[in-house]
């Protein structure tokens, strides 16, 4: 896939840093097991992760080579990251898993590529553990879990916010049902062997009523016990949710029903046991003459709730909280609104049943408000609470009036009992089962299917219009849903690489009516479109727009732009004042049917390699939505093929291309191609000799249309050079004319650092990051990762997983003084063995002189700067190419400096200091002027002076004037 990352040559911009470790939303010890029956939403708990990676993404490579610095880099480096986990939900064997709730997304455990494991007991290890890490893998008998291998974080570090729809014990039990009958919900919470509360199943008492009284009456439910709390307070809540009551009796527990009338639905009937137990009178009633044989009190009508809301979890609507309300509004109009506290009944998921359970309890705090008390002998030891009994009393005229037993309490010592009962008006506690309607609050699905796109238009882009002359250009649009797509590229139709995405829809349609030839510009026809496809909207411009070609268009393969946009039916429009053939595309006429796009920033640009030229490549664009979820997969996207440059027209191949040496520059000269109109100028590259391939040559210099000879420099050695005639579109010749060429160093030698085989700055801590010293004396770029965690395809291939950006820094080169001198420096390399791409290693500096400070390194390849204080690096970017780093030599040249003058020098001599320093000391020369038998000598010489004095034929200092000159670098 190397040929899909060429281009031209930007400096390196900054790398994050890969970031090393998972944030996830709970993992807690000690947190309690959650069980749950019928169908409900569970959040999970991490209870194992690993094999946490980091994904290094390069949004566009760099070209280059062996030798000269290599060029510099290119684009961008991002991360994306991956991890391997395990999330707990519940105990207990779970039937399956329905929705996946990711933080505001809503998928299956399917589209997030999630492994479920039900619970059972025995259950065998995750497969994935059990190969990649086997001492950590466990069964986890009896635990309800969800795991994932190499799950796909994106950009992000954290683990979505996670919740499942668990489909539990006893779901669809009864008449396909998600919820599960009451009864059931407790006989299994009460007795099951592996999370029960140990109650004996002898101890439960015929549940026949309660069971035949909540199925008929549709009071289903899915509970989730994810907290702790005593046993009894669920089977309360229970009782309270299905308008019930808890009958502890001496034998057995037993739950009755309050309702007090017949009801059948659901294929299920419920008859109430309503008859009277016993009529009790005064015979009956215990009393010693100080009291009333039967006591009442009297609840206050205005201390009643006239208004009770329930709160229960809306499965219509992802589980999420709502509430339904009754109201007697016959007492809301007698004593005023006096609603209740919230009743929290999470148990319940549908809104019927919350209303039924709202309605019980609406209808017993405002009917049933007295309570009785009276004593009766042992021998009505056989009455429960529950039962319903009739009482008399003349004193509170009370006829044969109907009462509910809730309480008895026994003397221990007499055997007597005292009763406590309420009211038991007919069809009070029967709630009537009308129709209600459930919340309609909205919850946003972030994984809405975007749906496919519509047929792109592909096309070869406007030379002019891009940066280096090669870029393939689509216009991309989709449904109501499509938010924008990825965009994938294949040389092969096999393996894909991602180039960028897309965010939001081109503008693009069809003509629906023929174009006629026109003139530039064009006042007599007009341009009808369609842009029903995109639903695209255009709005007009002004002349000057249109003439300085801000309406850009693509209509068919002619560039024309618009003045006035007129719509003339639904995403229909006329445009006018055209400018046509615009950046010399061909003008002509155009065929109802052709492609219409508006060329603005929502058009798709993708700079290729020019080695595609003529090549065919496959583009795949995997579609999100409107909240940039839901994204297809790979392989359910249509692959459409583009011959790349298959509509550019060319400039002719330069030809006479020819290069030679003129002290430290390259003279270099071609064959004039002034009869081509269009030619915008010529672009000339070198790379290592042997390497004449356009993307791997570092620029050298441009030149006009008209130029035939031009000058560069280059760093010594052997080369071959590159020419490109341009033509005014931006388009480059199809193949470069080059020349092998040998660069000579004329200069005189400073310093050389050869660092190979040794590289000694290996020892120096910070000079190297992210390469490894070979026992060969190379380098090579370090892996990411160790081999368990690559697959062990450490032992497979070359450097797998490695860091996107290696250095290697030689040690500081010390001149001694400050002044102009010439850097370069030669790096070898190959690319790796079975690697793919190209060794594309750049050449970076950084200098100071005696003074100043360091200020950063950047690409270099050659050329001359005033400092003392040099430091040159390797830089590679394995995302380009994964090198073998064979040789480096950092090296500083200077030309040949003359200085020279005239001085006076009196007796003790005289010291000239040189108006530019050498780095080197010169070679000194002075000479008499006038006198006979007097000669100068130079007594000292540094980089800085030197010093003469003038004796005459005694040897004596008698001074005297000499000119003098000094040669050196």
């Amino acid at each position: 896939m190397s040929g899909l990352f060429g281009g031209a040559k930007t400096p390196q911009s900054q790398t994050p840093s890969a970031v090393s470790d998972l944030s996830v939303q709970t993992s807690s010890f000690g947190k309690v097991v959650p069980l749950m029956w019928g169908t409900n939403r569970v959040t999970g708990n991490l209870i194992w992760y690993g094999n946490f990676q980091s994904h290094a993404h390069q949004s566009s490579g760099q070209s280059g080579g062996k030798g000269g610095g290599g060029g510099g880099g290119g684009g961008t480096t991002s991360y994306t990251y991956s991890t391997s986990w395990a999330m707990g939900l519940t105990e207990g064997q779970i039937q399956n898993i329905g929705n996946v709730y990711a933080s505001k997304a809503v998928g299956s455990t399917s589209s997030y590529g999630l492994s479920v494991f039900p619970g059972v007991t025995p259950q065998a290890p995750w497969s994935y553990l059990t190969s990649a890490f086997p001492s950590l893998a466990i069964g986890y008998s009896g635990l309800a879990y969800i795991a994932a291998a190499n799950f796909d974080l994106g950009s992000n570090t954290s683990l979505p916010n996670f919740s499942f729809e668990i489909f539990g014990p006893l779901a669809y039990s009864f008449t396909g049902s998600q919820d599960a009958p009451p009864a059931a919900v407790m006989q299994d919470f009460l007795t099951n062997s592996y999370y029960g509360a140990l109650f004996p199943s002898s101890k439960i008492g015929d549940q026949t009523a309660w069971d035949n009284f909540t199925k008929a009456a549709g009071l289903l439910v899915s509970p989730v016990l994810d907290t702790a709390a005593e046993a009894h307070q669920f089977i309360d809540e229970l009782c309270t949710v299905t308008c019930s009551a808890a009958v502890p009796g001496a034998e057995s527990l037993r739950i009755v029903p309050y309702a007090d009338v017949p009801i059948t639905g659901n294929g299920v009937t419920f008859t109430p046991s309503v008859a009277p137990a016993y009529d009790l009178t005064d015979d009956d009633f215990l009393d010693d003459g100080s009291t009333d044989p039967v006591v009442m009190n009297r609840g206050n009508s205005a201390d009643a709730y006239n208004s009770v809301t329930v709160e229960y979890l809306d499965r219509t609507n992802q589980y999420n909280a709502a509430t339904v309300t009754a109201q007697d509004q016959a007492n809301i109009d007698l004593f005023g609104l006096r609603p209740s506290p919230t009743m929290q009944m999470h148990m319940i998921t549908s809104a019927a049943i919350a209303q039924q359970a709202a309605q019980f309890a609406l209808q017993r705090s405002c009917y049933v408000r007295n309570t009785y008390q009276f004593k009766l002998g042992w021998r009505y030891i056989l009455l429960e609470p529950m039962d319903v009994v009739t009482i008399n009393d003349a004193f509170l005229g009370l006829n044969k009036y109907p009462v509910r037993i809730t309480e008895i309490d026994e003397d221990n010592d007499t055997g007597d009992l005292t009763f406590t009962a309420e009211d038991f008006p007919d069809h009070v506690s029967t709630p009537s089962l009308n129709a209600v309607q459930g919340g309609s609050s909205y919850a946003t699905n972030l994984n809405t299917p975007p749906g496919s796109v519509n047929q792109p238009v592909i096309f070869d882009a406007p030379g002019v219009m891009t940066a280096s002359g090669f870029e393939v250009w689509a216009a991309v649009s989709g449904g109501s849903n499509f938010g924008g797509c990825n965009v994938w590229v294949s040389e092969d139709g096999n393996t894909y690489v991602k180039v960028g995405a897309i965010h939001g829809s081109a503008r693009h349609g069809v003509l629906s009516a023929s174009l006629a030839t026109g003139t530039d510009p064009d006042t007599s026809n007009a341009l009808a479109i369609d842009l029903s496809v995109s639903n695209g909207q255009l709005i007009s411009g002004t002349q000057a727009d249109a003439d300085r070609f801000n309406t850009l268009c693509l209509v068919g393969s002619e560039l024309i732009s618009y003045q006035t946009a007129t719509l003339t039916g639904v995403n229909r429009y006329s445009l006018s004042y055209l400018r046509r053939g615009i950046y010399n595309s061909k003008s002509g006429a155009h065929a109802a049917g052709e492609n219409f796009v508006r060329l603005d920033a929502s058009v798709f640009k993708y700079a290729y390699d020019r080695k595609l030229l003529g090549s065919t490549i496959y583009l795949k664009f995997t579609a999100f939505n409107l909240y940039g979820g839901g994204e297809q997969s790979l392989a359910d996207c249509t692959a459409y093929p583009y011959v790349v440059g298959g509509s550019i027209s060319r400039p002719p191949n330069v030809t006479g291309f020819t290069a030679s040496q003129n002290g430290n520059v390259v003279v270099m000269q071609w064959n004039s191609l002034s009869s081509i109109g269009n030619i915008a100028g010529y672009d000339i590259r070198y790379a290592p000799a042997g390497d004449a391939v356009w993307a791997h040559g570092t620029p050298v210099t441009q030149a006009t249309a008209g130029t035939l000879i031009t000058t560069a420099t280059l760093p010594p050695g052997s080369w071959v050079l590159m020419i490109c005639a341009v033509d005014t579109s931006g388009v480059y010749s199809a193949t470069p004319a080059t020349f092998q060429f040998a660069m000579q160093n004329v200069n005189s030698l400073l310093a050389k650092m050869q660092q190979d085989p040794d590289w000694l700055s290996r020892f120096t801590a910070g000079q190297v990051s992210n390469f490894v010293y070979h026992w060969t004396g190379k380098l090579v770029p370090q892996s990411q990762g160790v081999a368990a965690n690559d697959g062990w395809s450490t032992f497979d291939s070359y450097v797998p997983n490695p860091y996107p950006l290696c250095t290697y820094q030689a040690p500081e080169i010390d001149l001694g003084s400050d002044g102009p001198v010439r850097i370069h420096g030669d790096i070898v390399s190959v690319l790796g063995p079975g690697a793919p791409g190209i060794a594309a290693p750049g050449l970076q500096i950084d200098t100071r002189t005696s003074t100043g400070q360091y200020g950063g390194f950047t690409p270099w390849t050659i050329g001359t700067l005033t400092c003392r204080y040099i430091k040159l690096r390797i830089a590679a970017d394995s995302t380009v190419g994964l090198p073998v780093i064979t040789g480096f030599s950092p090296t500083v040249d200077g030309e040949q400096i003359s200085q020279s003058g005239q001085v006076t020098v009196p007796v003790g001599g005289v010291t000239i200091a040189f108006a530019r320093q050498y780095h080197m000391k010169p070679i000194p020369q002075a000479t008499t002027i006038g006198g006979t038998g007097l000669m100068a000598v130079v007594t000292t010489v540094s980089t800085a002076s030197m010093t003469i004095k003038v004796f005459d034929t005694t040897d004596t200092d008698v001074g005297g004037t000499a000119t003098w000159s000094a040669d050196g670098v």
